[in-house]
């Protein structure tokens, strides 16, 4: 923690010294120490002739400070204010301020008497005001396989830890899968911080009560053959009118979208009125990994695909990830008995094989990660140690339809 002692007075141009306390200001709450300022409260950047007056006032800031908790902050400061009042009101004139604090908190009372069942009806109704896709909400509704047990229980039993035990123990009990754990964990504490946000709770109950395992999700990145890709086409193509995936293939192969973004697209995003230029409108999102909107070009390879796919099916199809892996193993790709772990390693294999190619066949880096919305470490992680030949990719970017 930053003290007085650590601000060391620095010249300016014009000569003069500045002292600058950063957010100490508001944490000590000081008059200025010099007479001529008539107990004027202390900003945070305070100028002086001379670097002798800098350092005397410093001092002097240093010695009236000395009895001041810097690890308060401004907002704790006033519940401690309001914590000192009661127990005065009450008689506890011998109490410190960090006894008075601890008291308060420890006594803290809750705001409501709702169920953990209405806590959670609240917490998935302000998710479903937002704009968020299906597969988030989804994602966070297994907050209520985790809480059943607790259902009926009002949420201010979390308070205490016999009660928090009690659902981590559940947890660990009910899912074995370390990265299914990890998921329930994650939601549940994203519901308690909504809870104590809420005033619902004083606490996160659950909080520091686990331990996540650190799994690499991304040690070895699924990466797509030629051969493997031409097959994978192949089949999208002849199952297209039962499973209507082909455009979505197309897409996710050769322009690198994720499949949340696919969601969100439909056949209107689709700029085909400049013949020499055609272009894909990626709308803007609230959530997920790259909300940003963006425009991709589509590339000759990309307009012979799409001339396949009926304009009026969803780019986006019905019981997506079923239907991604019955497509998968019928072009020899995927294991259909593959354990749930190896699964979920292809689920970004078009991405991360449309990044593979794009980088051996001499795109930039800022160009790719602009494109696929990655960050720097992810692309050198993925993309620039690749078991990828340029010769590779330029087959890739020719693949066309037979």
């Amino acid at each position: 923690m930053k003290t007085i002692r650590d601000i060391k007075p620095t010249q300016l141009e014009n000569g003069k010294w500045e002292c600058d306390l950063g957010r100490l200001h508001t944490k000590l709450d000081l008059h200025d120490p010099r007479p001529e300022k008539n107990g004027k409260k202390i900003g945070r950047y305070t100028r002086f002739e001379t670097k002798l007056e800098a350092e005397r006032w410093l001092d002097a800031l240093d010695r009236g400070s000395r009895n001041i908790d810097l690890d308060i902050s401004p907002t704790q400061k006033i519940e401690f204010k309001q914590a000192r009042s009661v127990l005065d009101e009450a008689g506890f004139n011998s109490v410190t301020v960090l006894d008075a604090v601890k008291e308060f908190l420890k006594h803290k009372p809750i705001q409501t008497d709702e169920t953990v069942l209405e806590c959670y009806d609240h917490w998935i109704a302000s998710y479903e005001n937002k704009t968020r896709s299906k597969r988030t909400l989804e994602d966070i509704k297994r907050v209520g396989r985790s809480l059943e047990p607790f259902t009926d229980e009002d949420i201010s039993s979390f308070e205490q830890p016999e009660c928090a035990l009690r659902l981590v123990q559940y947890i660990q009990k009910t899912w074995t899968n370390k990265r299914t754990q990890t998921n329930h964990f994650t939601k549940t504490n994203q519901f308690f911080n909504w809870c104590k946000l809420s005033d619902k709770l004083s606490k996160n109950p659950i909080e520091g009560r686990y331990e996540i395992d650190k799994i690499n999700f991304h040690e070895d990145p699924c990466i797509l053959t030629v051969e493997q890709t031409e097959r994978l086409l192949q089949v999208a193509k002849e199952t297209n009118e039962e499973y209507g995936m082909l455009a979505f293939w197309v897409i996710a192969l050769f322009l690198g979208l994720r499949p949340s973004e696919i969601e969100r697209l439909s056949w209107n995003d689709f700029d085909f009125s400049d013949e020499k230029n055609p272009q894909l409108r990626v709308p803007q999102c609230e959530t997920g990994k790259n909300k940003r909107a963006r425009r991709i070009n589509l590339t000759p390879q990309v307009m012979k695909w799409l001339e396949l796919c009926v304009k009026k099916t969803t780019l986006y199809p019905p019981a997506y990830n079923k239907r991604r892996r019955i497509v998968l193993a019928e072009a020899g790709i995927l294991d259909p008995k593959a354990s749930t772990d190896e699964k979920r390693k292809w689920a970004d294999v078009c991405r991360h094989s449309c990044g593979s190619y794009m980088y051996q066949a001499g795109w930039k880096e800022k160009e790719i990660t602009a494109r696929l919305g990655h960050t720097s470490e992810v692309f050198r992680h993925f993309y620039q140690n690749c078991d990828v030949r340029e010769t590779d990719a330029l087959r890739y970017f020719n693949i066309m339809p037979s």
